[in-house]
């Protein structure tokens, strides 16, 4: 199962596509039009791929905050106008000083560190967004989505280090440095469903699910209805 975000054809990538959908679905119902976004952790590709799938009033800009190297520029896609930065899910006001409409993340807070790290993100997000969408792999799905490799991320970190140093899984590749092939592992932790409701309270937790198996979750304060 294909699942780098980056190629058009992945699992992942589908499944994104359906997420935005999906969300342009809540804005709608929430009656929500010309929004400010923050995007952390976003990227050109995912925008330029995934706006068609928004209304095209739903949105009346959108900033994306991302780790270097990242390319800072300025653009109008569709009408709207884009801002990248440079800058850290876990100390987001030295890159942005304003509230959003809207916070956006895919596939990031399980990036940040430890759990004390997570609630940090999670904190800024709520702070900053007016609504929010934060959307997290499951654990609990049979294929790990970094290394492919089934129930890799409940794996002992010596042994997932050791797999990763020797071993090329997935779009990590293969770090053969002993240190960082544990760092990389060591800053890969997926949230299960009672942490991500800690950290999004007052939120709904969407599963979102693949033949039964839940693939990841989002946490939200738009109305959901409470869609399992």
């Amino acid at each position: 199962m294909k699942s780098d975000p980056n190629n058009p054809e992945s699992f992942t990538a589908k499944v994104r596509a359906e997420r935005t959908k999906n969300l342009n679905g809540l804005l709608v119902r929430a009656g929500r039009s010309r929004l400010s976004v923050l995007d952390i952790g976003g990227t050109w590709d995912y925008w330029e791929r995934n706006l068609q799938y928004f209304d095209a009033d739903r949105l009346a800009s959108v900033e994306i905050v991302n780790l270097p190297p990242f390319e800072e520029r300025r653009r109008i896609i569709r009408g709207i106008p884009f801002l990248a930065s440079t800058g850290d899910a876990l100390d987001l006001k030295k890159t942005v000083n304003r509230r959003y409409d809207l916070v956006l993340s895919n596939s990031v807070i399980e990036h940040v560190g430890n759990l004390r790290d997570q609630k940090i993100m999670a904190d800024q997000v709520r702070e900053l967004g007016s609504y929010w969408f934060v959307q997290t792999p499951s654990p609990f799905f049979p294929v790990e989505p970094h290394f492919y490799v089934p129930f890799f991320s409940w794996f002992p970190l010596a042994l997932r280090a050791f797999l990763h140093r020797h071993v090329s899984l997935g779009f990590m590749g293969r770090q053969r440095d002993w240190l960082n092939s544990r760092i990389e592992c060591e800053n890969i932790r997926l949230l299960k469903y009672g942490e991500f409701k800690h950290l999004f309270p007052h939120s709904d937790i969407i599963r979102e699910r693949f033949f039964g198996f839940t693939v990841s979750y989002i946490a939200t304060n738009l109305k959901t209805d409470n869609i399992p």
